[in-house]
């Protein structure tokens, strides 16, 4: 029986087996998080994390279900290890991905060390890959993932925090925030996808009306960012997508834009004093230690026009660099072949329009290889090259091609790392005009 069945399980010895959950896991499960994810091991049971997981093992959740719940449970059939594959998709430069997302994955401290982690993610691999999902994305534990196959692919957010008393007063009147209705949806969405397909970035995040309507509707709103329209007395300006407030007492912004016939250098302060003006509608986590919420923590990428515009104006503010994401592809020849467009009309613009050639890449032990004529792409397929990577016309380290493949580094930087990258010079240069650097901008949605 294929891992991907529902029906499966294996035996893992002492009692202990690894299988697909039922409905009578769930409850159990939930515990398991609540545990799983406290502050310490005497802290009370994490709150948070039963909202959260019991809507990822909801029916009604439409990126997430319980049948899609990897667990692994003792000899009573108590769940003592977990990991639910939620489902997304992905705008790869105006390719639609279908992304899998392992996410709350858990495991009870008296069970550690045991590997079930490792059966865990077998299952939802097995099950991305039956589905056809392009690739996988998790956020989480430095280094961690890195032993299923991962790497720090895409680009993620970067935050910026400012302080309300930091802000100077605003010279403006009439800017006010108002929470969005379902009925929104066309406005908010044509605001957001003029931010997104502005050419910035290379991966975003599309918003489809099923999951925009359930965070309106239906989700815990402690746990999501919930469309907001920004308007100038009666006319909409733009939109900020608005998540809870932290521990430390900063309200959450995942993303933020004006129409093209607005300045952004204009409306900063008084969007950020409007924010503030409804900070009394956003869930506080830690009322007992901030009565108040006191700033805000914009988690926007790098290159976003209010990180520059903060630069510039003054404003005090706290800010980190762009985090990442963990990514994993099983298979390359799919994804390749799936970026057929793009790929080809990145190499008709460059200067080696009109390639033909085969082009094999080693990623020491597995591979893949291009066949290209006149320009398109004909085939691709996973190969087994050497181990040494002999023959073919580049090598990377296994999961270091990803960093190219998402753009998040060149060739150059990669080797910089990686002493085991190499590439003749026209390879080289073909890779560099097929998957050119530029960042990201993956809103993940739970």
């Amino acid at each position: 029986m294929e891992l991907y069945d529902e029906r499966y399980c294996q035996d893992l010895g002492d009692g202990y087996m690894v299988r697909w959950a039922t409905p009578a896991d769930v409850p159990s499960y939930i515990t398991l998080t609540t545990l799983a994810f406290r502050a310490s091991a005497t802290a009370e049971p994490n709150l948070l994390s039963e909202t959260y997981s019991s809507e990822l093992t909801s029916d009604h959740h439409p990126l997430s279900h319980w049948r899609d719940l990897a667990i692994v449970v003792d000899a009573e059939d108590t769940v003592v290890a977990g990991a639910i594959l939620m489902r997304q998709v992905m705008d790869f430069d105006g390719i639609r991905l279908h992304v899998g997302r392992p996410e709350s994955v858990v495991s009870a401290d008296y069970v550690r060390h045991r590997g079930f982690v490792r059966h865990l993610f077998q299952l939802l691999h097995a099950r991305s890959d039956a589905l056809g999902y392009h690739l996988l994305v998790i956020g989480g534990i430095p280094y961690f993932y890195r032993k299923f196959g991962y790497e720090y692919g895409i680009e993620a957010e970067a935050f910026a925090a400012v302080n309300f008393a930091d802000v100077p007063p605003t010279q403006m009147s009439g800017v006010h925030i108002v929470r969005a209705r379902v009925e929104d949806y066309p406005t908010v969405v044509r605001l957001y996808d003029a931010d997104r397909l502005s050419g910035r970035y290379m991966i975003t995040t599309p918003f489809d009306y099923s999951y925009f309507s359930f965070v309106l509707e239906q989700a815990q709103k402690v746990l999501v960012y919930i469309p907001h329209l920004i308007y100038h007395n009666d006319d909409v300006i733009g939109y900020v997508f608005l998540g809870g407030g932290t521990g430390d007492g900063q309200i959450l912004v995942w993303g933020l834009g004006v129409t093209t016939q607005r300045a952004l250098q204009t409306y900063t302060v008084p969007i950020i004093h409007a924010i503030n003006d409804i900070q009394h509608t956003i869930y506080n986590r830690k009322p007992e230690k901030h009565p108040t919420l006191t700033g805000i923590k914009f988690m926007l990428d790098e290159q976003h026009p209010l990180r520059e515009q903060l630069s510039h104006s003054g404003i005090r503010h706290v800010k980190e660099p762009t985090g990442t994401w963990y990514t994993r592809v099983s298979d390359y020849a799919y994804m390749i072949e799936s970026l057929r467009p793009v790929l080809e009309r990145r190499l008709a613009h460059s200067s080696m329009c009109g390639f033909s050639g085969e082009v094999h890449l080693s990623f020491y032990g597995k591979g893949v290889q291009m066949t290209w004529q006149n320009g398109q792409l004909i085939a691709c397929k996973n190969t087994r090259p050497p181990i040494m990577g002999e023959g073919t016309n580049g090598t990377y380290p296994p999961g270091a091609f990803m960093l190219q493949l998402f753009g998040r580094k060149s060739f150059r930087q990669i080797k910089y790392w990686h002493h085991e990258v190499w590439a003749d010079a026209p390879t080289e240069q073909l890779l560099g005009i097929l998957f050119p650097t530029k960042p990201s901008w993956f809103l993940h949605m739970n």
